[in-house]
This record gives C-alpha cells, structure tokens and sequence, in this order.
C-alpha cells in the first residue's frame, strides 16, 4: 500500500486558545483579623502565630516561609530575604531547593510588629536549643519541629 503525502498542513491555520487563568483567592481584610482574633484567643503556639502573620504580611509561598532560616532574618533593617524553599515528595522526604524562579529570590522589609514576633519566636527557639543541648539539630530554619529539625511543609494547616 502506497502513502500519500500532503503538500501542507492542515493544522496550520488552527488557533489554540489560552486557558483562563485562574484569579487568586485572598483574604478580605476582616478575614484577616477574624484569623489573628482566633490565633490570640486559642493560645496558638508561636511559631505558628509567626507563620501565618509572615504568610500574611509577606505574601510568601509555604515552601519559601518553610525554607527560611535565621540568617534570612536581618532584625536591624526589618528585612526578611527568600532564598530556598522547603518541599516534600513522599519519594525524597524533605529537601531544600531553589526558588520557584529566580526572580523569586527577594527581599521585602516588614513592620516592626512582624519582628517582635519574630524575635520572640528566635528567643523562644534559643530557650529549647539550651534545654536539649545535644539532641537539638541545628538547622537554622524558623520553623522547626521540637528539636529544631525542618518542619514538614503541611504541619502549619494541620
């Protein structure tokens, strides 16, 4: 059996259309308090109170927030630099990458009220670093588990 060729594409003058993008969802201002009305009333720990009040203020992505560590933190200048992201794959467990882009790389100066909480969470992480001595890893990161290993990414929603 014999093939025929075509002299041109048929699919040439077919325009595909762009998908429609998704509008993200925020939180409405009175959202906003409702949440740190619930997180003062509930006596959340602080290191989630600190998660969500960055996740707020910053408008960081969770795998940013999770990947920061102390360094990031320039308490003189209230600025806070993203420079890796925490992820998990139930392949790879948890592991540090680079940003989504590079343009992802930033920083971004907060007010002072995110950097009160912030030290109280430093001072907070120093209080059981002393308390655990040697059973505590080092990992530098501002959220960590008990003993100061990464946290997994989910563990704020939980």
């Amino acid at each position: 059996m014999r093939c025929a060729l075509i002299s041109e594409n048929p699919c040439r003058n077919i325009i595909i259309p762009r998908g429609v993008k998704k509008e993200k969802e925020v939180y409405t201002v009175e959202e906003v308090k409702r949440l740190f009305k619930l997180i003062d009333e509930n006596n959340v720990p602080l290191k989630y109170k600190t998660f969500f009040t960055l996740a707020i203020y910053s408008g960081f992505r969770r795998g940013e927030l999770m990947g920061l560590e102390w360094k990031d933190v320039d308490f003189e200048h209230n600025v806070i630099s993203v420079r890796r992201t925490s992820n998990y794959t139930s392949l790879a467990g948890k592991y540090t990458d680079t940003t989504k882009t590079k343009s992802s790389q930033r920083s971004l100066k907060l007010p002072q009220a995110v950097f009160d909480i912030l030290k109280a969470l430093y001072n907070e992480q120093q209080a059981e670093k002393e308390q655990l001595k040697n059973q505590w890893h080092d990992s530098d990161r501002l959220f960590v588990t008990w003993d100061g290993s990464p946290m997994f990414c989910g563990t704020p929603y939980y």
